[in-house]
């Protein structure tokens, strides 16, 4: 994972699957793990932010909606804190 500065302390380097010919990292919770509901980078160097129900979406059927997401859809995932900046 040299590529990728050994993950910047952030994630581990795996081994690559079919298909991929060198090692990618695998980053940690909030860093873009594969359980996070966004990967922001490939190189863990960016964070995830606290999932919400969106406070305003567009409804899956008729008895699905606010789905979880970052920041409530109410601000900005500031990226390096991994905290969200709310909409004023």
């Amino acid at each position: 994972c040299v590529e990728q500065n050994y993950c910047n302390g952030h994630g581990k380097c795996v081994a690559p699957s079919e298909g991929t010919p060198r090692k990618i990292c695998e980053c940690f919770d909030t860093w873009g793990s594969p359980t996070d509901p966004v990967q922001p980078s490939n190189d863990c160097t960016l964070r995830t932010c606290p999932l919400g129900p969106a406070v305003a979406d567009v409804p899956k059927s008729n008895d699905a909606g606010h789905s979880m997401v970052e920041c409530s859809n109410a601000g900005e995932c500031d990226r390096e804190a991994g905290v969200c900046k709310c909409m004023s």
